[in-house]
């Protein structure tokens, strides 16, 4: 049986990228906006990789972190939604 190969970059038009690309404009390694979201590096790195799906309680921490408010994250993520979509 073939080993599945792990993705290097989120899926287009997932959550994950949009969050990807929010910490990527931000400026912030993984350890830092984990940090400021109150998660591990290792759980924002399975969200970006849409290994794992945040708890809707995580969203607000996640954009503050992002220096964003959740409005603007969900908008974004909905663009590259949209984007990918069409």
């Amino acid at each position: 049986m073939a080993k599945r190969e792990r993705p290097k970059y989120p899926e287009p038009g997932s959550f994950g990228e949009t969050v990807y690309d929010a910490r990527m404009r931000a400026g912030l390694s993984l350890d830092d906006a984990g940090e400021r979201a109150g998660i591990t590096a290792s759980y924002l790195t399975f969200i970006e990789l849409c290994r794992r799906k945040p708890l809707l309680n995580k969203v607000p921490k996640l954009a503050v972190a992002l220096n964003m408010s959740p409005t603007r994250l969900v908008l974004l993520w909905m663009q590259h939604y949209a984007e990918e979509a069409y």
